[in-house]
């Protein structure tokens, strides 16, 4: 059995708030983060450790290999049934994102990756698409 990453406080350089050590076995968490950030960083490199992710050193490959696991946290992190259920209450991105214990970049992901059944069952509980108010906000 896989032993699972130790998880450490520590001061990130720049906007790092988060990375996982493939060597080392462990994820760093920058502790002047939000418990909401802490709580996303943390699902997004343990995405990586399943994985077995490490870094190529070439833009491209390194790229879409953060774009998979930023898509996959958004999945992770928000169900369509949780999603609709904010939906219902809100009508502001943030306050949406608040609702469901998320930053705002992973609810702007996740409405991203909709699937078209998945779309259809927000339709169904909070009206067409184009009159979701928490779509229509600017605020994005």
């Amino acid at each position: 059995m896989t032993t699972l990453p130790k998880v450490t406080y520590r001061h990130l350089p720049g906007d790092r708030v988060g990375e996982y050590d493939l060597g080392k076995n462990l994820i760093i968490l920058d502790p002047r983060t939000s418990k909401t950030t802490q709580r996303c960083t943390l699902v997004h490199e343990m995405i990586h450790w399943e994985r077995g992710d490490v870094a190529t050193g070439h833009g491209w490959f390194d790229a879409r290999i953060e774009h998979h696991v930023e898509m996959e946290t958004a999945r992770r992190l928000i169900s369509v049934e949780e999603l609709a259920a904010a939906m219902e209450w809100a009508d502001h991105p943030q306050e949406v994102a608040e609702l469901l214990d998320v930053d705002l970049s992973v609810l702007v992901r996740r409405f991203g990756i909709l699937t078209f059944d998945e779309a259809q069952y927000l339709a169904r509980r909070v009206g067409p698409m184009k009159d979701w108010p928490v779509l229509r906000n600017g605020d994005w």
